[in-house]
């Protein structure tokens, strides 16, 4: 069997966090679900707890995942770090101004790209960019020099300076 090259299997786990935080951040978004502070409080649980306490629980759940490019740790470890930016990201976004585009008619592709996008867009990316980096980080799989062939650094310079950018243009 051929071994997976770490790049891509790097960027299978960043997207599979990133795809996982998306729905949990959904969750936490919902105004309706009373778990929501539980759920909150569960996601942070293995940024607070050291990870010698937590992570023997999941070996058997390891064990029977054989097709992880990371161990389940990492990749536990790394969700708060997409969940709680794309949270607060869809916290920032006007209700209102979806009902009264739909009110007006206008359709859901619309009012996701004339409301959404621009009031979550910052959570979305850091959601996308900060497990990124922290996977990059800790899995011990990728060289200082395969990140920079897969340009993470160049993703990070970008995105920070086009908020930067964002920043001092003020506001829209």
């Amino acid at each position: 069997m051929i071994a997976p090259d770490p790049v891509w299997a790097l960027t299978g786990a960043i997207l599979a966090v990133y795809l996982t935080g998306l729905l949990v951040a959904r969750l936490l978004a919902v105004r309706s679900l009373r778990l929501a502070a539980l759920v909150a409080a569960l996601l942070i649980l293995p940024l607070l707890l050291p990870r010698e306490l937590w992570s023997p629980f999941l070996a058997p759940l390891q064990a029977r995942m054989t097709g992880l490019p990371l161990p389940l740790a990492d990749l536990l470890a790394a969700l708060p770090f997409a969940a709680l930016p794309v949270y607060a990201g869809l916290r920032r976004i006007d209700h209102r101004q979806i009902e009264a585009l739909a009110v007006i008619g206008a359709g859901p592709s619309t009012r996701l790209r004339r409301v959404v996008l621009p009031a979550a867009w910052k959570g979305l990316l850091l959601g996308l960019l900060l497990p990124a980096l922290h996977l990059t980080a800790h899995s011990g799989q990728l060289s200082f020099d395969d990140a920079v062939s897969a340009g993470l650094p160049l993703i990070a310079g970008v995105f920070l300076l086009w908020s930067a950018w964002r920043i001092a243009r003020g506001p829209e």
